[in-house]
């Protein structure tokens, strides 16, 4: 077969299983977010400009992290084809970083087949291209700084550099070393910090109340020092999730060959090492991203000298270690189909745990949350309407539990994330609501059927 064909079919079926997964993932309630502001900005029903970020709990739901760009998008594909397509558009953004991953392997006279597995087949891609997040776009946005990078068009690949901050504001970590890297080896490079610096300067005035928040989370809420837990957790992550190949890049680095390509594997050294500062890996798969994809392109240039036989097993081996992860994101929770189905009934006030995710899947506005779509995370019973104050604890929900305040109480999350908040939230909810169940009262929904 055709060098060229034989890639072309395996993008192919990268594809497929990524379509696969947009109809099996469940919702994200960050996803539904996203989604249902897009609809409301395109709706005119939210102001994309003075989006003032409440933090990431807040109720009712009236910001965007980050750039609108992303949720338009897919606030787009929500109003033409539902969900599906705004997956779908989350897709293209994959597919389009991987071709363009494909082409500089290819330049650089590699292997692209590995590294299209590598960057295609991670566990990480299969469960971004399911998602509507913001992650798909911003790197997309990345990768194609790197790819006019290398091709030294630098002034606007610090713009497509400056797309992928304010999309997503973790890319300002691996972008700041990339630049620091570009000042020291590259003359030109000032052309790329103008670049950046005419996207962010606009997005710094515009937004200038998010400057305070994003730093907060950057030194407040993320660096920490990390305990021997955590270490476990993040090895855990990077087994299944990093291409075991690029550790290879590490031994290597000497071969000339390679040291010239080394702002390719920058980010995977800075995103590794900032998780290594932190003590919550449950976002990693999204941000290990900005680091596979770079790597993957190292990766295709070094094992293209190892022998096939070799080559073949380490590709089979990640495929199967990291096809299993994703499964097991989907089977280990609920699929949209089976929570419609559960919910179609649903009226009234309403005690979930994923607020956003329930909306999107009942087709409700962004703003009946105000009226009838109670968060998890944050419930004062004297809730005022008016002003929305919700900043209480645990012990609310129990008193509006024992009252009956809620119609219904949604005890299981859509999503695979776990915080030790949920937790306790969801085992005081299931105390005090399981034995409604028992008593057959219409007010529980348990998608788990752990009563």
């Amino acid at each position: 077969m055709n060098f060229r064909l034989w890639n072309y079919f395996l993008l192919t079926i990268v594809i497929l299983l990524y379509v696969v997964f947009i109809f099996i993932r469940p919702y994200e309630d960050d996803e539904s977010r996203y989604i249902l502001s897009g609809e409301a900005i395109l709706k005119g029903k939210l102001n994309p400009v003075i989006i003032v970020y409440k933090g990431h709990y807040s109720n009712p739901f009236q910001y965007i992290m980050g750039s609108p760009l992303a949720p338009i998008i897919y606030g787009l594909g929500y109003i033409i084809g539902g969900i599906f397509l705004s997956r779908f558009f989350a897709m293209i953004f994959i597919v389009l970083s991987l071709i363009l991953v494909y082409k500089l392997t290819y330049k650089i006279n590699g292997n692209p087949i590995i590294s299209l597995i590598f960057a295609g087949f991670s566990s990480c891609t299969i469960l971004l291209a399911s998602d509507s997040l913001l992650d798909s776009v911003s790197l997309f946005f990345f990768i194609f700084s790197l790819f006019l990078i290398n091709k030294r068009i630098w002034f606007f690949g610090g713009i497509s550099a400056g797309l992928t901050i304010v999309t997503k504001f973790f890319a300002s970590v691996p972008i700041f070393f990339i630049l620091v890297y570009l000042l020291i080896k590259k003359r030109d490079a000032l052309k790329f910090l103008f670049g950046l610096v005419v996207v962010l300067l606009p997005f710094a005035i515009m937004y200038g109340q998010l400057i305070k928040t994003i730093l907060n989370f950057f030194i407040v809420e993320k660096i920490n020092v990390i305990g021997l837990g955590n270490l476990k957790s993040l090895l855990v992550y990077l087994t299944y999730f990093l291409p075991i190949a690029s550790i290879i890049c590490l031994l290597k680095l000497k071969d000339s060959t390679i040291k010239k390509y080394f702002i390719f594997f920058i980010p995977a050294i800075v995103v590794i090492s900032f998780h290594l500062l932190t003590t919550n890996y449950l976002s990693l798969y999204r941000q290990l991203s900005f680091a596979e994809f770079p790597a993957s392109i190292l990766v295709g240039r070094i094992l293209i000298k190892l022998n096939k036989r070799i080559l073949l097993l380490i590709a089979a081996v990640f495929l199967i270690i990291n096809l299993n992860v994703a499964l097991a994101f989907v089977f280990n929770y609920p699929s949209y189909n089976s929570i419609k189905d559960k919910l179609s009934d649903v009226n009234g006030r309403i005690l979930a745990l994923n607020p956003h995710a329930f909306m999107l899947i009942k087709g409700l506005d962004i703003y009946a949350t105000e009226n009838n779509v109670f968060s998890y995370y944050y419930f004062d019973y004297e809730y005022n309407t008016s002003t929305h104050d919700v900043n209480s604890g645990i012990e609310d929900y129990e008193t509006a539990l024992i009252d009956n305040f809620f119609d219904y109480a949604l005890i299981s999350s859509y999503s695979p994330s776990e915080y030790t908040r949920y937790i306790q939230i969801e085992n005081s909810v299931r105390k005090l609501y399981c034995p409604y169940f028992k008593q057959n009262k219409p007010n529980g929904i348990d998608i788990y059927k752990k009563c």
